[in-house]
């Protein structure tokens, strides 16, 4: 009887014990891991702290599109998340009846540009909708090829291309204004995301079009001469030269 009883004791503590090891276990699962272990899966899975706020806010954009669940964090789990919200209708109606742009997924891609570029909508507390078109072009010491390019060299092309890129709804007829510009290095691109409100949805995409076009002008016309480009700048320097372009700009479209 006694040595019943002691077995029985012994169970019940394997079982709490038991327990919570299965609580810790699903904890992590579910992305419950204790600080310095998070930190850890973190750097495992290869992410890293943001240096700049432009750069966390074009990280925040990019889970709000992707729909990933960034608040527990576990490295095992998979993220493709698919997001609920729909493009608002009438931005949606304008952007599948212009042939400049293709539906990709929440967004639509620009077609007219070698950098591309996508655009989002969402619905704001005025009637107006906010839209962010996001484009990724190469850096300069991306686009040389074969040597380096000296930090001034591209610290100065980086601050220029910035800088000309505010000028962008002077490229077009329509009244806009920029809500907010944002242009950040991600690795071996740099990432350009306008954002701006606007009340008619159907004058939208020719907007998010001249400004992917422009973008694409000031880029061109921004190369730094005496290197030697490959990939799609080499394909711009290209395509200018045989529109009569002299060294290796472009005109700026509109």
């Amino acid at each position: 009887m006694e040595r019943a009883v002691e077995r029985a004791v012994e169970n019940v503590e394997e079982d709490e014990s038991g327990a919570g090891v299965d609580d810790h276990v699903r904890g992590e699962k579910c992305g419950e891991v204790e600080p310095a272990k998070q930190e850890q899966a973190e750097q495992e899975s290869g992410a890293e702290v943001k240096r700049s706020e432009g750069h966390e806010r074009l990280v925040d954009r990019e889970r709000q599109i992707t729909g990933a669940d960034t608040t527990r964090f576990c490295p095992s789990a998979s993220y493709t998340v698919a997001m609920t919200e729909e493009i608002p209708e009438r931005a949606e109606r304008a952007f599948a009846g212009h042939e400049a742009f293709d539906r990709d997924g929440v967004a639509f891609a620009v077609t007219t540009t070698k950098f591309g570029g996508r655009v989002t909508a969402a619905e704001t507390d005025d009637w107006a909708l906010e839209y962010t078109l996001t484009v990724r072009a190469p850096t300069l010491s991306a686009a040389v090829a074969g040597e380096a390019v000296g930090d001034a060299v591209e610290d100065g092309w980086f601050e220029t291309y910035e800088r000309r890129l505010e000028d962008a709804p002077m490229a077009t007829r329509i009244d806009v204004e920029l809500d907010e510009l944002t242009v950040v290095e991600d690795g071996d691109e740099a990432v350009a995301e306008f954002t701006f409100t606007h009340g008619n949805a159907d004058q939208v995409p020719l907007i998010a079009k001249t400004f992917a076009e422009y973008l694409e002008g000031t880029y061109a016309e921004g190369i730094v001469p005496g290197f030697e480009y490959e990939g799609v700048v080499s394909e711009l320097i290209g395509d200018a030269r045989s529109q009569g372009g002299s060294g290796g700009g472009s005109s700026m479209p509109m």
